[in-house]
């Protein structure tokens, strides 16, 4: 084994585990998760733990961590090479620091140090927050990656996005407690309503928040990405808790979409309207 830090997780309690292990997981930096997952992060050879194991262990690292390479790139100003810093994966509970830098844009962005030429640039990225159990994947080809799905991960939402602002919205849902598949449907509604109005909101909407609106009602705030700017939209809550009703309707107490990666787009969305109760 080579000295790489290492993370592992194990989905039990503290008085399951034997008095051997959850001694070497105390001496380790550890986390404890909703009582009931440690993550270790350690740089020395797990020895305590069989060969299987720490083969299984070295081959599903670089899935749960941050992850980071080079990259050369090309400016499109003057045509210099230089080396763009690529996050195969970023683990947002292990490595807090780094998602504020996401969501502001800065783990994708490129400057030219020779012309002052700046891009944002799109890349396959894996998203991981252990504490909510979700996964995202900046993941553009039709096809899903080739990641198996992790012992651990079977209450994990599990996505796939293709653009970086497509993860960010959904790291805004989640970290709202909302269901992404619902507010899909919410702007389903929204888009239907606003061509019945004659305003028709042609171009991509993304979720940015919820506010409250002059008479204290709850508001869907969407950004609607135009190829000049862009505007704003929005819809009531209520209207979302609605979608989130027919879902669990639909569902029932089984969620199909567990353990999938799944890619809330226009044929998920068909599909899914398909299934939903008529009312």
């Amino acid at each position: 084994m080579n000295n790489a830090p290492y993370i592992v997780v194990f989905e039990t309690t503290s008085e399951t585990l034997p008095p051997d292990l959850l001694a070497f997981i105390r001496s380790m930096q550890y986390h404890e998760l909703n009582n009931n997952a440690f993550v270790i992060r350690t740089g020395s050879p797990i020895s305590v733990l069989s060969d299987s194991i720490q083969d299984k262990i070295l081959s599903e690292c670089p899935r749960v961590m941050s992850s980071l390479s080079e990259s050369s790139m090309a400016c499109k100003g003057c045509g210099a090479t230089q080396q763009l810093r690529v996050w195969d994966s970023l683990n947002v509970t292990l490595d807090p620091s780094l998602k504020e830098a996401l969501l502001k844009g800065e783990l994708h962005a490129f400057k030219c140090k020779h012309c002052g030429w700046s891009c944002h640039v799109s890349y396959p990225m894996l998203y991981h927050d252990m504490a909510k159990r979700l996964m995202i994947w900046i993941w553009s080809d039709p096809a899903p990656p080739k990641m198996p799905v992790l012992p651990y991960s079977g209450e994990y939402q599990l996505r796939l996005t293709a653009t970086l602002n497509e993860l960010i919205e959904k790291v805004r849902i989640f970290d709202g407690g909302l269901d992404d598949r619902a507010m899909e449907l919410t702007k389903c509604a929204l888009v239907i309503q606003s061509l019945r109005s004659g305003t028709p909101l042609t171009e991509k909407l993304l979720f940015s928040g919820v506010r409250r609106d002059a008479k204290g009602e709850f508001m869907a705030v969407f950004e609607h990405l135009k190829k000049a700017g862009s505007g704003c939209a929005v819809v009531p809550m209520e209207s979302y808790e609605g979608m989130k009703r027919a879902l669990s309707k639909a569902f029932g107490s089984a969620d199909p979409d567990r353990r999938k990666w799944i890619r809330t787009d226009v044929n998920y969305i068909t599909a899914l309207l398909q299934r939903l109760p008529r009312t």
